[in-house]
């Protein structure tokens, strides 16, 4: 057994590793209970918590799991329907517990780690994210959605509706206080968005869930996938990778040549609103998220003054741009009203 034990956790073929597993169970026992000894090298994702054992990735889900993000899909789900079209531009799942999962363990390194928010992105990556994206637009999402009530296929609008609802539940009447209005979404034009087929889309795609290595890009965590507009889905990683001028027209020359023509019909005129939403939901998220840290505490000076600083640009490029703010906020300004919230 330890013999048997000891080659899945150091085997890299993820079919040959779900054998293993299906085949013995007293493995999936050995796997879990050495994914949660105190020696296995542990991490923490948005929701998760991930632990590493050989060539395997294992992830327990967390019971007090970020809910400020719609989830729509099952990640697992998607996982299975993107394994033909994306291969190895994809984390790769193995098994699938109560619970837990155990995904391979993507060796390379993270971009985040590369190239933090503010540095240049390495060039060649433009291709390779350009292509990830049109080989996303190959996936079938049949089967994948079960809510009956999500919008029709290629009703942009309203998939815009649903999101700017999502987001605006979380507004609360305090946060007047740091400029948020009580109605954020309304200046945003969902109605005027060009009408598209429908896709897969990753929805979280920044730097922490790229990870790089020689043969090419691997995207992980895909529990925020959505079924809608591939224009959104480039609106999103704009807003969150935060690319220089240049870097944004690079991504989106490769982009617009990769892409089908009928996935993107009219994206030039729909970016802007799409980019707009994810300036007010993120000011309403980070804000939240903020307050959270604040009231939990346990952190340095130096580790408030940074959150306060992101906060700060993150409400001033929804205010100034959005809102209609006469001035920006000051650091200090939202140091004190973020203290007096918590």
């Amino acid at each position: 057994m330890c013999d048997k034990f000891r080659r899945l956790v150091a085997e890299t073929d993820p079919g040959i590793v779900t054998k293993m597993l299906a085949a013995d169970p007293a493995l999936v026992h050995r796997l879990r209970g050495a994914a949660t000894s105190s020696e296995a090298p542990a991490f923490s994702g948005s929701s998760n918590r991930m632990v590493r054992v050989g060539n395997l990735l294992v992830r327990f889900s967390s019971a007090d799991r970020d809910r400020l993000d719609l989830r729509l899909l099952r990640e697992v789900d998607v996982l299975y329907a993107i394994r033909p079209h994306l291969g190895e531009m994809a984390s790769r799942l193995v098994y699938v517990g109560l619970g837990w999962s155990v995904h391979m363990f993507e060796e390379g390194c993270l971009l985040l780690d590369i190239a933090p928010r503010g540095q240049p992105v390495p060039r060649f990556l433009f291709a390779q994210l350009a292509d990830f994206f049109s080989e996303l637009s190959k996936v079938s999402h049949r089967g994948l959605l079960r809510l009956r009530e999500w919008p029709s296929n290629g009703d942009t609008a309203a998939v815009g509706r649903c999101l700017g609802a999502y987001a605006a539940r979380f507004n609360r009447p305090e946060f007047r206080d740091l400029g948020i209005p009580a109605e954020p979404l309304r200046p945003i034009r969902f109605e005027k968005l060009t009408r598209r087929p429908f896709q897969l889309l990753h929805g979280d795609l920044h730097r922490g869930n790229v990870i790089i290595r020689p043969t090419g890009l691997v995207v992980v965590d895909w529990e925020l996938a959505l079924i809608g507009d591939a224009v959104y889905d480039m609106a999103t990683h704009l807003h969150l990778m935060g690319y220089s001028e240049e870097e944004e027209e690079a991504i989106l020359g490769s982009w617009v040549e990769r892409m089908p023509p009928w996935s993107i019909a009219g994206w030039q005129s729909d970016l802007p609103t799409y980019r707009q939403f994810g300036r007010v939901k993120s000011a309403i998220v980070d804000t939240i998220r903020v307050i959270k840290k604040f009231r939990k505490g346990g952190m340095s000076p130096g580790e408030e003054a940074d959150l306060i600083v992101g906060l700060t640009s993150t409400l001033n490029a929804a205010g100034c741009s959005i809102w209609g703010w006469k001035a920006p906020l000051a650091p200090d300004q939202v140091a004190t009203i973020t203290r007096r919230l918590c």
